[in-house]
């Protein structure tokens, strides 16, 4: 099985600000005990490049003062059969549950490695 990494986008709803935050918390904990993690890293989101630069409604300095907030999420797992174990665990399962009214909008992108084609002379 080949490593993964998994882009989690998760958008907590306006009212639910310190709820969501709580819930992304208590995920980062829980998912270290988790067979087959290797790591994670976490981004608030500040501002969508494609909205235009005229449009800086999302900025840094206000992160938690976005009408939603969002969290960009990249972990690595050493195989996708792993990280879905963690997804669909009872323990990950339960967190949410406790959280749901929290949440607004949860995605997840699975990518893997490219493998790099043959370098092969051919006549």
């Amino acid at each position: 099985m080949r490593p993964v990494i998994v882009l989690a986008k998760k958008i907590g709803r306006e009212s639910c600000r310190a709820g969501f935050a709580d819930y992304v918390n208590k995920l980062s904990k829980k998912v270290f005990y988790s067979h087959g993690f290797i790591s994670t890293e976490s981004y608030w989101k500040c501002w969508d490049f494609t909205a235009g630069f005229e449009n800086k409604a999302h900025i840094c300095d206000d992160l938690l003062g976005q009408q939603f907030p969002t969290l960009i999420t990249i972990s690595q797992w050493t195989s996708q059969n792993d990280w879905e174990r963690w997804y669909y665990s009872k323990d990950r399962a339960n967190i949410k549950k406790s959280f749901a009214d929290d949440i607004e909008l949860e995605h997840f992108t699975i990518l893997t490695k490219r493998i790099k084609p043959n370098d092969m002379f051919l006549l």
